[in-house]
C-alpha cells in the first residue's frame, strides 16, 4: 500500500501508481504528504484537481506562494495531470471531478485528446498563468528547494 499518491486529498480520490514527486525528485509514501498547488493558491483562489500535485511536508511549506519554473518542474506536473485523467476516465468516468478540466479544456474532452495535444493544451495554460502570476508580483522558485 505504499505505492499510493493521492490525486486529490480533498475530493478523497486516490490512484495506485508510484510517480516521483513532482516538485522534489523523491518517491511519495502513503500519508506522509501534503497537497500543493502548482501554482499558488494565493494567485488562482481555487482547488482544482489539476492544480493540485502531491509535495513533501516540509518543502510545501518552503515553496510557500512561489511559482514553479516550467523548465525545472513541468515535466513532472503533466506526469501527473495526464496519469490522473486517466485513471479518473477509467475508474470514476462519471464523478464531477472531470469537470475540474474544463477550465482548461472548455471545447475538448481531456480523455480523448492525443498525448502531443494534452500536453500542448496544459502548456498553453499553465504556462501564460504562471507569466501573469510573475508580472503581478509572485516570485519564481530558485532551482531545485
Amino acid at each position: 500500500m505504499s505505492n499510493w499518491i493521492v490525486v486529490s486529498a480533498s475530493k478523497g480520490f486516490f490512484f495506485k501508481k508510484k510517480l516521483a514527486l513532482v516538485l522534489r525528485q523523491k518517491e511519495l509514501a502513503k500519508g506522509n504528504f501534503a497537497v500543493e498547488h502548482f501554482i499558488p493558491y494565493a494567485f488562482v483562489s481555487h482547488d482544482l484537481i489539476w492544480n493540485l500535485i502531491p509535495a513533501d511536508p516540509s518543502f510545501n511549506s518552503r515553496k510557500n506562494n512561489k511559482l514553479p519554473r516550467m523548465e525545472d518542474y513541468f515535466d513532472g506536473y503533466y506526469l501527473l495531470q495526464k496519469t490522473a485523467i486517466e485513471v479518473m476516465a477509467e475508474n470514476h468516468p462519471n464523478k464531477p471531478i472531470m469537470e475540474d478540466y474544463l477550465s482548461l479544456f472548455p471545447n475538448a474532452n481531456a480523455q480523448q485528446l492525443t498525448e502531443v495535444d494534452l500536453r500542448k493544451r496544459f502548456l498553453e495554460n499553465i504556462q501564460p498563468l504562471l507569466t501573469i502570476a510573475n508580472n503581478n508580483g509572485f516570485e519564481y522558485m530558485r532551482g531545485f528547494l
